[in-house]
């Protein structure tokens, strides 16, 4: 499961058919908070979340997931990155920022690459 969390209409809706043309199920939140009361604990997956958007911003929706102590691997997207924002993102959990304009084979790459190593172990026995 993808999560993308954008304000930006357009943004959400082309994020949603390239990764299910890329064979990823997608749900879509048009805010932190809407996606903040919507995730549930235990649901794996990956979180694509916009770094700049009313209410709460990326950094802000990742750092209540830490305080709810939600394990969600996150990629940050954003147009305007700083030194500052992206040292905020990574103390809050973020494990990659991909600025905008996006490029869809890099972040299909991240994607698969942490959802890989985010997998749990094969049972041994």
């Amino acid at each position: 499961m993808i999560f993308v969390v954008d304000d930006d209409e357009a943004v959400r809706d082309s994020l949603k058919l390239s990764l299910e043309a890329a064979g990823h199920v997608v749900e879509t939140y048009s805010s932190g908070v809407d996606f903040l009361g919507a995730v549930i604990a235990g649901r794996r997956g990956c979180l694509v979340l916009d770094a700049h958007m009313p209410d709460l911003n990326g950094v802000e929706v990742l750092k209540a997931l830490q305080r709810d102590r939600i394990a969600l691997p996150a990629i940050l997207i954003t147009g305007h990155a700083d030194d500052k924002m992206k040292a905020d993102a990574t103390c809050a959990g973020a494990v990659a920022i991909i600025d905008k304009p996006i490029r869809a084979e890099l972040l299909l790459e991240t994607i698969n690459c942490i959802l890989e190593y985010s997998s749990p172990a094969p049972a041994s026995r």
